[in-house]
């Protein structure tokens, strides 16, 4: 982490060595400079929103932003801005700066793998549903939705047991299909293939697995 020193012009005063060891920027380079110019364009409205609620009275504001380093590329760090123009021998703000990109890279990482999983998951051939423990729905893909008949404003039903009949309505004999769901509940380490059997005359193939 590394702490900078602003004037009331939102100008370096000062900075901790924390600014060369971690952003390369020695201090006598940034001392009198904007700070605004230590940021990449896309954080400058950010940070415009920052000053805005601490010139409004707020006396911390803070987020995301993209930091320029000493070598020209960026990193993206979390600032915390802290109003100290009630103290005489500060007289302005005390920005506080921490590497986040690793976080954020992680967060990146983690949407890419969901975004992935997500296509996989609608892109199979098979219906797949997920039930926690509680039998509630959890999940469930489009091609569940299509082969059941459902309708696109299923999902808009919630997670709840009414869910849950509200599929097994469109089977010749839901209490079974709900017993089998219990039992499964029951003994999580069971697995149970058999037959669906629909009202309207079609019959599928069920495959229900445990999942920790």
């Amino acid at each position: 982490a590394a702490m900078l020193l602003l004037d009331t012009d939102w100008c370096v005063v000062g900075t901790t060595p924390g600014i060369t060891r971690a952003y390369g920027w020695d201090p006598e380079e940034l001392e009198g400079r904007p700070f605004r110019e230590l940021l990449g364009d896309e954080a400058l409205r950010s940070f415009d929103d920052m000053v805005q609620r601490i010139g409004a009275g707020d006396r911390t504001a803070g987020g995301d932003a993209s930091l320029r380093l000493r070598d020209g590329t960026t990193t993206v760090v979390a600032l915390d801005v802290s109003s100290l123009t009630d103290d005489p021998t500060v007289d302005g703000a005390v920005v506080t700066v921490h590497d986040v990109s690793r976080r954020v890279q992680a967060e990146q990482q983690v949407h890419a793998a969901n975004s992935l999983l997500g296509a996989t998951r609608d892109a199979t051939a098979e219906g797949v549903l997920v039930l926690d423990q509680d039998g509630r729905i959890t999940l469930c893909n489009q091609r569940f939705v299509e082969m059941w008949n459902l309708g696109e404003t299923f999902l808009e039903l919630g997670t709840d047991e009414r869910s849950l009949r509200h599929v097994v309505a469109r089977l010749r004999d839901p209490e079974e299909f709900l017993a089998k769901v219990l039992e499964l509940q029951r003994n999580p380490e069971a697995e149970t293939p058999d037959v669906v059997e629909f009202a309207d005359g079609r019959v599928h193939e069920r495959d229900s697995r445990p999942r920790r």
